[in-house]
This record gives C-alpha cells, structure tokens and sequence, in this order.
C-alpha cells in the first residue's frame, strides 16, 4: 500500500507542476476499451469523456496483490490533439470522428488456472457518433448554450442561400424565426441588424459573424471548451477493442484470443448538468468477465447493461454504478490446461460500484468493487473484484 500511495503522490505532483491551470479533466472515473477487454477496469459502462491528448490510468487489484505498485496500466492518446488546435466553440459542437477519436493501450498479468502467469495487452479505439450539446454559464452566470451562436450562424446561412428571396423585401422575421424562447435579446440583436442595413447584404453578414464571434468568446471560461460535462443531451460512443495474449511472455509467439465491439449510450439530462447521467452498453463480443478465461472455439456473446453516474454537488466526487448481462450466442468449448469441456447455455452479469474523487485539476483517483457471476462450468463461482486507481492527463490542451 506505501508503493500505491508514493505513486499517487507522484501523479499529483507531477500533474501540479505540468498542468497547473490547465486541466481539461472531468471529475469522473474514466474507462477505456483498452482495459475493458483486458478485465481490468473501473468501469465497463464509460462516461463522456474530454479532449485531452494524452490520459494514462494506473489499476491496482488491491485485494490479489496486497496494494503494490500496480501492474495494470493504460494509456489513451487522442491522435488529433497531439499537435496544438486552434478550435472554436462552433466546431467542437459538430461530431467528428476523426477528431473525436481515442486509442487505448493497456496491459497486465494474467494468472491462468493452472496458476501459470503471461502477459495480455489490449488495444482499443472509442470515438463519438454522437456528442451531446454545450451548455455552459457565460460570466454573468445566466444561462449561454451553444445554440445561439449556431441561430446567428443559421440566420447567416438563410441570407447568402437566398431563401426568402431579396434581403431588403423579405420579413426580418423570417430569419428568426428559429428561436424560440432560446434568447429573445438575441432575436432583438439580430432583427436590428437586418433591419438597419436591408440594402446592403455584406454589412448585414459582417455584422452578424461579429455578433457570432463575440456570443462564442463570452462562453470561453477557464476549460470549458474541452470539458464533456458541460454538454447535455445524448451520446453514442462507437469503441473496439481486442487482446494478445503472449503465453510464453515473449514477442515470437502471440495470440488474439479476446475481441469486442460496443456502441455506448449516455443520456445527460439538461436541467440536471453535472449531477446524472444514464448510460446504456450494446456489445458483441468473444470474452468473459473472468479475465482469466480463454476460449479454445470461437465464443460469440451479446452483452447489455445499464448504468447511473451520479458527480455530488459541491464536492469533487463521481459516484457510478453499472450491471451487464452477458449472453451466449453458441454452444461453446472452453480450455484448462490439458482438460476440455463444454456447454451449452452461458450466462454471465457483472455489477460495479465506483467511487471518484479528484486530487488536482488533471488527477482522478478512483476505488471499484465488482463481483461477477455465472451458470456456466468455467466460472462456477462469485467473483469479486476490489481496484484502486488513478488517471491523469499527461498532456492536457491550451487554450
């Protein structure tokens, strides 16, 4: 326990020094698939995440290896955000996979059943299909979102694609239309500048873009631009992951005996930003929860799950727990040692508790408790889990 605490330490200290004020951090217990298809993770169920280039978690299996300095470690890099961007508001609000997109790189040691050990090494992708909508405070502390840069930006558009024919005969209200009870100070702002300048459409857009630019420099606080948790609405996550495993703990010889793919879904309600979110889980995969069971036939199972992650207010602590089900699509065989078996019905479910809290700006330290069950031979057994961990940002954004 002294080895995890001295690592702890490092981490706070480093990310002290490093980062300072610039975290992009959520307050959250962050998941990767890369750990996920090792079974080594927080959480299977993952939230939204943030921008950062370079995030690293480090798992201790507190209950099997005594605390020590933990063996379990991954990395997730966001290969757009390795370089420096010039982003604004307005761009980070549409989805884009590419820029969205994370790899995860994990690893650990695996105790086989015949108590021999090797080396398992996941690697994984996740990116955004979906990516929920800004809501956050200007400095005044009235409610700003997004969308009302994106209404100028719509109003803009009407007028250049000439939908209502001739800008000084067509009704000012027509390009406003669109906002409803959003901002009616903004409906005013824009009527008037259509209004006094009807016969002469680039003025009437140079003063729009000026009035979009100054809507999106007031919502620039601090790191909201790179922070997940000031989105609300819905997420679909798109992720892959699979495992080689190295049996001889060498390079010369590699097996892939682990796969998935899953589609997650959170749901953040907007009167409720920064307090719940509901996540759901769809995947396919060939694994089981067991970390420690490998598959001799090509296994096939559809997994379903739901979660609740819950940040306390005014505290910095994330609170998440999730349950998933894993169903068997085929008659099965499974390996131990020089043993064969199998069966025909396999059903597992894992349940989770989690608990974040984080230390600095850019450094979550996050404690779980799991326990697996299942009908099938291989795990005959409750399996329970206890992790300790800690994720930072390695390289956070600047503004």
């Amino acid at each position: 326990m002294k080895n995890l605490l001295l690592v702890i330490g490092f981490f706070c200290f480093f990310n002290f020094t490093f980062a300072q004020d610039n975290s992009k951090s959520d307050i959250q217990v962050p998941g990767t698939p890369g750990m996920s298809i090792i079974g080594v993770q927080n959480a299977e169920i993952t939230k939204p995440g943030n921008y950062t280039g370079l995030f690293t978690s480090l798992i201790s299996p507190v209950v099997s290896n005594n605390g020590t300095i933990p063996t379990d470690l991954s990395l997730e890099f966001s290969p757009y955000y390795l370089q420096s961007r010039n982003i604004t508001f307005n761009e980070l609000n549409r989805t884009d996979i590419f820029r969205d997109l994370k790899i995860s790189v994990a690893s650990t040691t695996v105790i086989a059943s015949d108590t021999t050990t090797f080396s398992r090494m996941g690697i994984g992708f996740k990116t955004n299909l979906i990516c929920g909508k800004y809501t956050v405070k200007s400095k005044n502390e009235k409610d700003v979102t997004l969308a009302i840069a994106n209404d100028v930006e719509t109003a803009i558009s009407k007028i250049n694609s000439g939908i209502y024919g001739s800008l000084d005969t067509a009704d000012v209200s027509l390009f406003t239309d669109h906002i409803i009870e959003r901002n009616d100070d903004l409906k005013r702002e824009i009527e008037k500048i259509i209004s006094s300048n009807k016969d002469n459409q680039p003025l009437v857009i140079e003063g729009l873009e000026e009035l979009r630019t100054k809507i999106e420099a007031s919502i620039v606080i601090d790191d909201s631009r790179w922070n997940y948790s000031l989105r609300t609405g819905s997420f679909l996550e798109f992720a892959g992951a699979f495992a080689i495993d190295f049996p001889e703990n060498t390079f010369n010889k590699s097996e892939i005996n682990r796969w998935g793919l899953w589609f997650n879904y959170t749901y953040r309600p907007k009167n409720q930003l920064g307090v719940f979110d509901f996540g759901a889980i769809l995947r396919i995969s060939n694994y089981s929860f067991d970390q420690t069971v490998i598959f001799e036939d090509q296994a096939v199972f559809g997994d379903i799950g739901g979660s609740v992650n819950l940040r306390v207010p005014k505290t910095k602590f994330t609170v998440s727990g999730e349950y998933i089900g894993k169903f068997g699509f085929s008659d099965l065989k499974a390996s131990e040692g020089e043993n064969q078996y199998t069966f025909k019905s396999v059903i597992e479910n894992k349940w989770n508790l989690s608990v974040g809290y984080q230390i600095t700006k850019n450094t979550v330290w996050s404690i779980s408790l799991s326990e697996l069950n299942g009908n099938s031979d291989y795990l005959k057994e409750k399996t329970m889990q206890f992790l300790m961990g800690i994720s930072a940002s390695l390289v956070p954004l600047k503004d």
